[in-house]
């Protein structure tokens, strides 16, 4: 009876742990990303601008890049970190540029995108409505959320996306093929992770962009 206790116990405080790892998380990530909202969209804004396009009545949907910290990518790489804890070993003062899907209304303008490895001078790439055909539906699905604002992580598969939205994490993921985006989940982020997410997949080489 001790025993089965103790294990309540120690599971318990586990769960009540990654959850406040989790809310925490969410606090500093939605105060991160409205200072960085602003920067985010001058980069559209000036790329939209280049291209000779309207910037009246669109709507943006961000989606930065965040990584797990330098000590946590130490710990999952020994096996020493469990998948629940996920957000315990996310940097919360970190955010990078990577993507943004522009709409008018229904209509998809494009996509704007941080092109790692590139020279200084093209940093931020664009592509129009006819070039984003792959992306078509999982934009789409996107939108429909109405995210507060989505964000990927480094390492971790380029179909899972994660969003805030009403101060709840979810996470957005799908299966991509050579033509489409198809069956898309849509689910709160802890569900993802215990149903979906394997210890062993949570391999992170870096805590920073690496440009092979």
């Amino acid at each position: 009876m001790k025993t089965f206790f103790f294990l309540f116990l120690l599971i318990t405080t586990f769960a009540v742990q990654a959850q406040e790892c989790s809310d925490v998380f969410v606090n500093d990530v939605v105060k991160l990303f409205n200072r960085k909202e602003k920067a985010f969209n001058k980069n559209v804004h000036r790329v939209l601008n280049d291209h000779a396009i309207d910037i009246k009545d669109i709507e943006i949907i961000h989606i930065p890049l965040m990584f797990v910290t330098k000590k946590g990518v130490k710990l999952y790489r020994n096996r020493k970190a469990d998948k629940e804890d996920l957000f315990c070993h996310l940097n919360k003062k970190k955010m990078l540029y990577q993507n943004s899907f522009v709409f008018s209304d229904t209509t998809i303008i494009g996509r704007i995108y941080s092109c790692f490895g590139c020279t200084i001078f093209n940093d931020i790439e664009f592509e129009n409505s006819n070039e984003v055909q792959l992306w078509r539906l999982l934009m789409f699905e996107m939108k429909k959320n109405a995210p507060d604002f989505m964000f990927r992580i480094f390492n971790l598969p380029s179909n899972i996306f994660w969003y805030v939205k009403n101060n709840q994490l979810y996470v957005l993921t799908y299966e991509h093929t050579l033509r489409e985006s198809k069956d898309f989940i849509n689910v709160r982020a802890d569900e993802y992770i215990k149903q979906y997410i394997e210890d062993t997949d949570l391999v992170f080489l870096s805590h920073k962009i690496v440009v092979y």
